[in-house]
Parts: structure tokens; sequence; C-alpha cells
């Protein structure tokens, strides 16, 4: 029993570095505001979620054309929906309708990250972050996607950081986080060893009964 335990904290410390990089990312993305003027995260979400039902209840034809149309309710400031089938192609865009039909499979951000790759590996619902160029203030910048998936499509929009933030500054709050969850990690760690040296010496124990 306490080696199944011990076991589970090993597991659980495994899956917690699987997913701890992407979750860092957003809220280093999170901790430096969005851009001046720019949607915020709160509403690319619930852009995400009502272009996500929309597309559930239209059809891609008549959703792919509401995505790709100016104004509200699919295309606000910097806001804007994105969807691509399961094979990385572009099915609309609400930003760059010439990408539409493109296979972007292979596409990557300026710093080399497979954005699109990572977007239609979402299971349900996540979140991917790159840098991309905004639409508003035409730089690169900073930016965290709300992706859900609706059949074999990946319907997606981003919320851009601060104009005024660097990805430096990105990646350093991103180590910040990091450095504090090193130390969770730690604890763990030393809590699954404590846990490993327990079960030896009531093994051993348990053995010693046995044999009295």
């Amino acid at each position: 029993m306490l080696g199944s335990k011990s076991n589970g904290l090993c597991k659980g410390m495994q899956a917690m570095k699987r997913y701890i990089s992407p979750v860092l990312m957003f809220l280093a993305l999170t901790s430096l505001g969005q851009a001046d003027g720019g949607g915020t995260r709160d509403e690319a979400h619930r852009m995400t979620v009502q272009a996500a039902r929309y597309l559930r209840e239209n059809g891609p034809d008549k959703a792919f054309a509401a995505f790709g149309q100016a104004g509200a309710p699919f295309h606000d400031r910097d806001l804007y929906v994105i969807v691509f089938d399961k094979t990385g192609k572009n099915v609309a865009h609400g930003a760059l309708p010439g990408q539409i039909g493109k296979d972007l499979i292979n596409l990557k951000d300026i710093d080399g990250v497979p954005f699109v790759q990572q977007i239609v590996a979402v299971k349900g619902e996540g979140i991917v972050t790159y840098q991309w160029p905004n639409p508003e203030t035409k730089q690169v910048q900073p930016k965290a996607v709300f992706v859900e998936q609706v059949d074999g499509y990946f319907v997606g929009v981003g919320t851009y950081a601060a104009a005024t933030r660097s990805i430096l500054d990105v990646k350093q709050a991103a180590s910040d986080a990091g450095a504090a969850a090193s130390q969770v990690l730690g604890a763990a760690a030393e809590l699954a060893r404590h846990s490993n040296e327990l079960d030896e010496e009531v093994n051993s124990f348990l053995v010693a009964v046995k044999a009295a």
C-alpha cells in the first residue's frame, strides 16, 4: 500500500513536469497584461467559446464565412478567430484570409515554436503560447491563444501581451515562476524519497516479523 502511494507521488511529479512549461508561459503572459487597447484574456476566451459553439451549431461553411467578416461578434480590435483542421490546414482566419487553405502544420514563430502543431494537438480545450504580429500595432508580440476542439477542427482566439513588453520580459517572468515551481517539485521529490525510505523500513519490519 505504501509502495503504491510513493509510486503515485512519482507519477504525479512526472505529470507536473510535462505540463509545467506551457502553464508557466501562460502565467507569465498573464502577469504582463494585454496589449494597450487590445482585447483581454477573458474576452478572448469568451470569443473562443462563442465561435466553437457557432461552428458546432451551424456547420463549417456558415461558421467559417462568419469568422472572416469584419466586426462583432468574431472580430474585435486585435481579437479574431482562427481555425485549423486536424492536419494543420488553415480553414478560417479573421485577420489573414490569404492563409486560408494553406497547410501550415510546420509554421513556426520567430523563436522556432511549432505553434500550429501545438494547436492541433489540443484535446478538448487548451492554451498555446507563441509570438505573432499584432494586426493593430503591426509589432510581433507574445500571444496566448485559447483553443477549443470541435470535432476535427481547432478553434482559437488569442490575446497579445502589452506592446511595451518584449519576449525577454515574458521569458524572465516565466523563469521567476519556474523558480517557485522548482521549489514545489523539490519538496515533492523529498516527500517521495522519505516515502520510499518508509516503505523499506516497513518491509524490513515485516520480514523480521515473519522470520521470528
